[in-house]
């Protein structure tokens, strides 16, 4: 049985910081099951959690209040800037994923992991299909196919220890020793499970899984040397997995799923183009599509760092990140894509390099493919012979 407690905040919040709160509180600790936001005169000025293990009440308290004090409270927000929006009278269907799941073409594996039958399959690869030709209209893009693991190496470079440390999925395996392997099989009998007791056996942590794409992309341009005209588009779409906590839920936020990712690497000019042209053309294919939802100026979830408030406010003060948002209800939206602007973050980590000895500078656009997908069915439901398209 659940037992619940209110954490009252040290400092009040503005209702414009529910969703940076929101998206942390479950990060704070495993055992916090659900929790919900509490509002007094329109603040919200504590937080109910829910739990089943013995929690330590005043330790997570001040978790909490530290969370609110050191990266929420501190934060400057900014007006919501709206770059494109398409609104049109439409009824959601709120229940496609139940339905999906009763005839069994979709099958949840575990937290986070959903697999999918027909027609899901053909509807993903047509959007995918429909990105691409976006892509191959608009750039000469090369297709690359990257290997499902990335080295921890890689996802350092990419900053992802310093800035979303709560994402990330490791790999690791058995020390490659005969006795070792002995005594883990041991174990394993006494067990009956795997539990904490194979942290005793493993190895390494030199993989990771990859939260994105990109960083495959920029791993394999690293140490190089470019012509200053070089201009280069890359494309590739593959599995992406970061650890949701208890956010995951229907086909909204997996830890495991797919991103089609469309990478620009130049000058400045180049990328900040191409960035622009590919907006431009995905908002034309959700108005072809008659998708309601909104693109705007976003951020990272930077989270566990001292300089979070500054992150945030400096990404979304340069308009560095844009999300195209597709709504699921009239008014509760999901992020399917993101278009964003690098600078030389990545050129400089890579050691990426013009002959004039400048750093390269990067972009990229992210294609949430299941979200993409369930926005649609949300939008028009399951009677095929309602769907703008025809697959």
């Amino acid at each position: 049985m659940m037992e619940k407690h209110i954490v009252e905040l040290t400092t009040p919040l503005k209702g414009e910081y529910h969703e940076e709160l929101y998206r942390r509180v479950f990060f704070v600790s495993s055992d916090i099951l659900e929790f919900e936001l509490l509002y007094n005169n329109g603040k919200i000025s504590a937080i109910e959690i829910s739990y089943k293990n013995k929690l330590d009440i005043e330790q997570t308290a001040k978790k909490i209040n530290e969370l609110v004090e050191n990266e929420i409270a501190v934060q400057k927000i900014l007006e919501p800037n709206k770059i494109w929006e398409n609104k049109e009278a439409r009824k959601y269907h709120e229940d496609v994923f139940t339905i999906l799941k009763s005839k069994g073409a979709i099958t949840v594996g575990g937290e986070g992991q959903v697999g999918f039958g027909e027609p899901l399959i053909k509807l993903m690869d047509y959007f995918d299909a429909r990105i691409m030709e976006i892509v191959n209209d608009l750039f000469k893009a090369e297709e690359f196919r990257y290997p499902t693991l990335i080295p921890t190496k890689v996802v350092e470079k990419c900053g992802c220890v310093d800035s979303f440390p709560q994402l990330l999925m490791f790999v690791s395996s058995l020390h490659n020793d005969l006795d070792y392997y002995k005594k883990f099989k041991d174990e394993f009998k006494k067990e009956q499970e795997i539990n904490s007791y194979v942290f005793d056996y493993v190895e390494n942590v030199d993989y990771c899984l990859p939260p994105t794409m990109c960083y495959h992309t920029y791993n394999q341009f690293k140490d190089s040397v470019f012509s200053n005209e070089f201009k280069k588009v890359v494309t590739s779409k593959g599995k992406s997995f970061r650890n949701e906590s208890r956010y995951q839920k229907t086909l909204e936020r997996l830890w495991d799923f797919t991103i089609r990712e469309i990478v620009f690497l130049g000058n400045q000019e180049f990328v900040a183009e191409c960035r622009k042209k590919m907006m431009e053309a995905s908002f034309s294919l959700m108005e072809e599509l008659g998708l309601n939802g909104h693109a705007e100026v976003a951020n990272d979830p930077f989270f566990a760092s001292p300089d979070t408030a500054f992150k945030t406010f400096n990404q979304r003060l340069q308009a560095l990140k844009y999300e195209l948002r597709m709504n699921l209800q009239e008014n509760h939206t999901i992020s399917i894509a993101s278009f964003n602007y690098h600078e030389h973050f990545f050129g400089e980590n890579f050691n990426m390099k013009f002959d004039s000895d400048s750093h390269i500078i990067t972009g990229c656009v992210g294609f949430g493919l299941e979200r993409f997908m369930f926005a649609f069915l949300t939008q028009y439901g399951l009677d095929e012979s309602n769907w703008p398209i025809k697959l």
